[in-house]
């Protein structure tokens, strides 16, 4: 006797029975005479769903927080990177300029 939950689409996009994918287990029968009884014995709950970025689990599916604050904190990163590295690069410059006026 199989007993969990029933969902479709699985990973591998066929019918899942908890942990076991039906279209393997019922291959097993193929040709041959079965009874089958599936019975419904209550509302299954609701699916999680995980970031395929980060692994989160997620109430809904849509934008992860975790990985929106991750990509928020990287462009602030990136972004005082570049500011730093305009400051240094309008540095060079002046330097440079006095240098080329110094000799003139």
């Amino acid at each position: 006797m199989l007993r969990g939950v029933l969902r479709y689409p699985s990973e591998t996009s066929g019918w899942q029975l908890d942990n076991v994918d039906l279209g393997e287990h019922l291959d097993k029968y193929r040709d041959r005479e079965v009874v089958l009884i599936i019975a419904s014995v209550g509302k299954a709950d609701k699916d999680k769903v995980t970031c395929g970025i980060c692994r989160f689990v997620l109430d809904d599916a849509g934008e992860c927080p975790r990985c929106k604050m991750m990509g928020e904190e990287t462009a602030r990163d990136i972004k005082a990177r570049q500011d730093m590295r305009e400051a240094l690069f309008r540095e060079v410059e002046e330097i440079l300029e006095e240098g080329w006026e110094d000799s003139g």
